[in-house]
């Protein structure tokens, strides 16, 4: 189901622990200095959304990064929040923890996504190799396999 037809961006992280869906609204909408209004969360029950710039999925998992956040965002709506990479670090600053970008800095735009880079609540990031699972999504536990990233 897509939000909005006029979507142009989609950006998608994921977070180390299950987090509600309304404290993330209410988290970004502060962070990002927007109006509530401008920001919804997606009912995937509903087969029509309402008119809104920025759209925001939450998807609860049972294994590894609990929870995935999927921003659908008109160009004009958020400068500066052009990817994935922008999303991240405010996830895992605003929680206090793990975030996942869903995109590698390394490759091509229309190349298979295979790593993702970790952001951690100190701001410290790597690259990582992202292990999949049906929907759901982990990263290695042996640091080795983690690239740091500036």
């Amino acid at each position: 189901m897509e939000p909005c037809r006029k979507t142009l961006r989609v950006l998608r992280c994921y977070l180390r622990t299950e987090t509600d869906p309304w404290a993330l609204r209410s988290a970004l909408v502060a962070d990002l200095g927007i109006a509530e209004r401008d920001l919804v969360l997606v009912d995937p029950e509903s087969p029509r959304q309402p008119e809104a710039p920025l759209h925001l999925r939450h998807i609860a998992h049972d294994q590894g990064f609990r929870t995935e956040i999927v921003l659908h965002a008109l160009a004009s709506s958020l400068p500066g929040l052009e990817t994935a990479l922008d999303l991240a670090p405010r996830l895992s600053r605003l929680f206090k923890q793990d975030a996942v970008a869903f995109c590698d800095p390394n490759a091509p735009a229309a190349a298979p996504v295979t790593h993702g880079l970790l952001l951690k609540p100190d701001g410290m990031s790597y690259r990582v190799p992202l292990l999949r699972d049906g929907e759901e999504l982990d990263i290695p536990t042996d640091i080795r396999q983690w690239e740091p990233w500036q």
